[in-house]
C-alpha cells in the first residue's frame, strides 16, 4: 500500500527552486518535513508497512518543477527521521510541448538514482 502525503507543494512559476510553497497556517513554514516526519511515527507506532509518496505536477521532464523537487526531497533524506519511497508524476500537456522522450528519461533516471519508487499517478492531455 502507498499513500500520497504530500500533493502539489510547488507553486507557479517555479523559478530556480524557489516555488516551493511556504505556509505557516497548519504546520509552519515546512510541512513537508512536518508530514513525512508524522507519516514515519505513525507507521512505526501502528506497524504499518505504507508507502509514502511525494506527488507533484509538471515534473515528468527536466525542469525547474523537477529539479525543485528532486532537490527538496534530496534535502530531507539527509534526515534519518524522514522516509520518502517514491515520486508520482503528473504531467499535463499540450500540443505544444516541447519535452522529449529522451528528456524524459532522463528525469526519471534523476529520481530512479535516489532509490524512489517511480509511479505515474495523472497525465491529463490539453489541446
Amino acid at each position: 500500500m502507498s499513500a500520497s502525503w504530500i500533493n502539489e507543494e510547488l507553486q507557479e512559476p517555479n523559478v530556480c527552486g524557489q516555488g516551493l510553497l511556504t505556509t505557516s497556517h497548519y504546520t509552519g513554514t515546512n510541512y513537508t518535513t512536518t508530514a513525512f516526519k508524522t507519516a514515519n511515527k505513525v507507521n512505526k507506532s501502528l506497524e504499518l508497512k505504507t508507502k509514502r509518496y511525494y506527488n507533484d505536477y509538471n515534473t515528468n521532464s527536466v525542469n525547474a518543477n523537477s529539479t525543485a523537487v528532486l532537490g527538496m526531497i534530496q534535502t530531507q533524506q539527509l534526515d534519518a527521521s524522514i522516509c520518502i519511497d517514491g515520486l508520482e508524476f503528473q504531467s499535463h500537456s499540450s500540443y505544444s510541448d516541447t519535452a522529449t522522450t529522451e528528456d524524459m528519461v532522463t528525469n526519471l533516471e534523476r529520481f530512479a538514482a535516489l532509490g524512489l519508487d517511480i509511479a505515474f499517478t495523472e497525465h491529463i492531455p490539453f489541446w
